[in-house]
């Protein structure tokens, strides 16, 4: 666990990130204007755009209360289910959530990475949606029985 009040994540393979993004992120934290910012990319990329579009949830970009961290399933945050797994505990737990637009950012994707390959990326990309899928059924299962939506319609992008 961390002492720190406010807690910044990020990809670590993001292009085109500025200082104004990590600002347009904290921001509504550091005011109480919300609990947990998501960040998704608009004008990047349009794979990743895409991406954020279909799933808003599964953002890696994210300012937020570090409290908030204490409701999350562990079971459920293993692997690539840290982001759903915090998507569900704010959502449970009646955080306020906003979602920022960051323009222009976005990050490689995995199947077309050099190092990986195509077909070992896309291996890669299939073994983390699964473990998504598997997050999504142990939280919605093991602590919270009855699922509610993760965005309310002012939250929705």
């Amino acid at each position: 666990m961390t002492k720190a009040s406010i807690i910044l994540l990020l990809d670590a393979d993001l292009k085109n990130l500025t200082p104004y993004h990590v600002e347009s992120l904290l921001a509504p934290v550091i005011d109480h204007r919300a609990d947990m910012t998501l960040g998704l990319f608009r004008g990047g990329h349009f794979r990743t755009d895409l991406s954020h579009r279909l799933t808003p949830f599964l953002t890696g970009q994210r300012g937020l209360r570090a409290e908030i961290l204490k409701h999350i399933s562990r079971q459920a945050a293993e692997g690539y289910g840290f982001d759903l797994a915090l998507t569900v505990a704010a959502g449970r737990h009646a955080y306020r959530r906003r979602v920022v637009i960051l323009k222009g950012v976005w990050h490689p994707s995995s199947e077309f990475r050099d190092e990986r390959g195509f077909w070992r990326g896309a291996l890669w990309k299939l073994r983390m949606y699964g473990q998504i899928i598997r997050a999504w059924v142990i939280s919605t299962r093991e602590r919270y029985p009855k699922a509610k939506a993760f965005f309310s319609e002012t939250e929705k992008p």
